[in-house]
């Protein structure tokens, strides 16, 4: 018996297959998130238990604090982060009461609070970051450099993808 497939039927189940593919990837970054919940609340002794969005706020605040030596506003990491500022607070709140962050009203626009890590907040977010670029410098050993770059590219095609979607429904929901 001959079976005659025409380029559709081959092109569709080629799609079929990635979708699949990719669908199961896709589970596997809760593997992730997971792995990344686990390491975040392995911390050095007398430290509170820090959610993963509590540890990205601290080394977000440390990367922008390079940068604003006098401190830097919850606008200004709501803008880095994509996150809105309601949620940002939420998330200052925890820092400063386990006394990683201080928040001051700034001395030149009293209309502005100025958020700097505090001395224990350095401290952990240096652990955190040693911890992360163990751990980067370890999948690009186990990759190679070349998966690794070939990663990060389709990485940033994703995340762009999904931004795009999210701003054309937005665009759409305004209207």
């Amino acid at each position: 018996m001959l079976i005659i497939l025409n380029w559709r039927d081959v092109m569709e189940s080629k799609e079929e297959a990635a979708v699949k593919k990719l669908s199961g990837a896709f589970m596997q970054f809760r593997y992730l998130y997971r792995f990344q919940k686990k390491h975040c609340r392995e911390h050095p002794a007398g430290h509170i238990m820090l959610r993963p969005s509590d540890v990205m706020m601290l080394l977000t605040i440390h990367g922008l604090q390079q940068k604003h030596k006098n401190g830097i506003t919850a606008t200004e990491l709501s803008k880095n982060m994509g996150i809105k500022t309601p949620s940002i607070n939420a998330v200052l709140s925890v820092l400063e009461k386990g006394g990683l962050i201080s928040r001051s009203t700034d001395p030149d626009d009293r209309r502005f609070v100025r958020i700097l890590l505090s001395r224990d907040g350095k401290m952990l977010t240096s652990y955190y970051r040693t911890h992360y670029e163990e751990e980067i410098n370890g999948l690009v050993s186990y990759l190679g450099a070349e998966k690794s770059s070939q990663l990060a590219d389709l990485m940033d095609e994703v995340y762009s993808y999904f931004r795009q979607k999210e701003k054309s429904q937005k665009s759409v929901v305004g209207k």
